[in-house]
């Protein structure tokens, strides 16, 4: 959350400057998201710090974790 809140604060800068590169830059770190979740799940999953279990994979955490981060600035965007 920490990380998102940074990120957020990041954007909301930089929307207020120059909106197309805000979310430009928002968009690859959204790309960089991806190979990012699933490197650290595969990372805790080897070390045994972290299991899943019914169902939930390391694609289900991908699509949680890009869509809890593309949220907030599209409410943001929407307010704004």
């Amino acid at each position: 959350m920490f990380l998102l809140g940074l990120l957020l604060m990041l954007y909301r800068w930089l929307a207020a400057r120059h909106a197309v590169l805000a979310r430009a830059i928002y968009g690859l770190i959204l790309i960089a998201l991806v190979p990012a979740t699933i490197v650290g799940d595969r990372m805790v999953l080897d070390s045994g710090a972290l299991t899943f279990g019914r169902g939930y994979t390391i694609w289900t955490d991908v699509l949680v974790g890009e869509v809890l981060f593309v949220f907030p600035p599209v409410v943001y965007e929407l307010l704004r």
